[in-house]
């Protein structure tokens, strides 16, 4: 049975991950989710909306993530991982032929900053400029900004590298990262350790 045509597949999601995280995608506005790319504006201006797209899941924790990802790995499900909706290049556009989940990073919002270490630990879906923010009330700041701080999200500079004014001095995220906690596509979770190349700043 392919999931494209599945109507329950909806009802699987809600039952699997629970009402309060999961919303249609008729019913959410997910259609947003394509980001700023030219071509994805222009069709949703048009009033068309994303025929694979079937649902928008708002995972709380790692663990949440892992679990979804299984699931859509087992039942041949695409999954779209959207932070702030800056992206321009349509990279989270759904594939045409496959039924397709919307992962809405924006729980995963917690900040934690290290006194002592100099660090900071920082959800996927933390606002990059709500980050800075919370840095400069210890008189510390990213350094290095890209024009779309105000909605882009760090799990997204982080896929993407993302750099702003200053990196040439304070360097972009990929120099900025210490370590990370991914979950693979395959719903594994990994934690990296520190690069030596890396200032601690994530």
């Amino acid at each position: 049975m392919s999931p494209l045509h599945d109507a329950s597949l909806l009802a699987e999601i809600v039952t699997r991950f629970g009402g309060d995280s999961v919303r249609s995608a008729d019913d959410s506005g997910a259609e947003t989710f394509t980001g700023w790319y030219p071509v994805a504006v222009k069709r949703r201006q048009a009033g068309d909306k994303t025929p694979t797209l079937r649902a928008v899941v708002s995972p709380a924790n790692t663990q949440e993530v892992s679990d979804l990802l299984k699931w859509a790995d087992d039942r041949d499900v695409s999954v779209v991982p959207v932070g702030g909706g800056s992206n321009t290049v349509g990279s989270t556009l759904p594939e045409a032929n496959r039924v397709t989940v919307a992962v809405d990073l924006s729980r995963l919002d917690s900040v934690t900053w290290d006194e002592t270490g100099l660090c900071v630990t920082a959800g996927a879906g933390v606002i990059l400029a709500n980050l800075e923010e919370t840095l400069s009330r210890h008189q510390y700041t990213l350094g290095s900004l890209p024009q779309s701080a105000r909605i882009a999200t760090v799990g997204g500079a982080i896929a993407t590298e993302a750099f702003g004014l200053f990196a040439a001095g304070y360097g972009g995220t990929r120099e900025n990262t210490l370590a990370l906690e991914a979950v693979l596509p395959n719903g594994e979770v990994i934690r990296t350790s520190a690069s030596g190349a890396a200032s601690r700043t994530f």
